[in-house]
């Protein structure tokens, strides 16, 4: 259950941390800092106690890194803190040299391809029932879906799919309630 709060948490606070660099929300500006902080450190944590779950994690960022979508400071500053943790809590506890390394290449190539996606879909007019459907960045949800369907392990599903919940709420509250859009 806790693995699951704190994935809602980290989707929570990344895309609270999108949206106050994208709007540039100046209300909210100081506190980005912390916000990346936070889920620097809850991704790293998850990732050290969850080692079934750490493929997905470092998948994630892995392919968010390699398309170059950690362009801001505040980005930089959460990955940065996922790399810290993972050092700290690695010098007390070697399990997260045990990955499934398979995983973790489907993982960060599901991620790198939604990520791709994205791009090619901004730079496309047309708002056509394929576009919306790719828009919705599916290829690491698949992924961990098919991957608990045949491995047996759902916590790898569900942490996704708690985080991608917690990141679209998130978007959705701004958008009625902040932005008003």
């Amino acid at each position: 259950m806790m693995l699951f709060i704190l994935s809602f948490l980290t989707g929570l606070l990344i895309k609270v941390v999108d949206i106050i660099e994208d709007e540039n929300l100046k209300i909210f500006s100081k506190l980005k800092y912390l916000f990346s902080i936070i889920y620097g450190f809850l991704l790293g944590y998850v990732i050290v106690s969850y080692p079934d779950i750490a493929p997905l994690w470092i998948g994630m960022i892995l392919g968010v890194l390699l398309t170059g979508k950690v362009d801001t400071l505040t980005h930089k500053l959460g990955v940065l803190t996922v790399a810290i943790t993972l050092l700290v809590f690695s010098l007390f506890d070697f399990n997260i040299l045990k990955i499934n390394f398979g995983l973790l290449f489907l993982f960060s190539l599901a991620s790198f391809t939604d990520e791709k996606v994205d791009v090619l879909l901004q730079k496309v007019k047309s708002k056509n029932i394929f576009h919306k459907l790719m828009d919705l960045r599916l290829f690491l949800e698949a992924s961990a879906l098919v991957t608990s369907i045949i491995t047996g392990i759902w916590s790898i599903f569900f942490a996704i799919l708690m985080f991608d919940l917690a990141y679209k709420l998130t978007e959705l509250f701004f958008e009625k309630f902040v932005l008003k859009k």
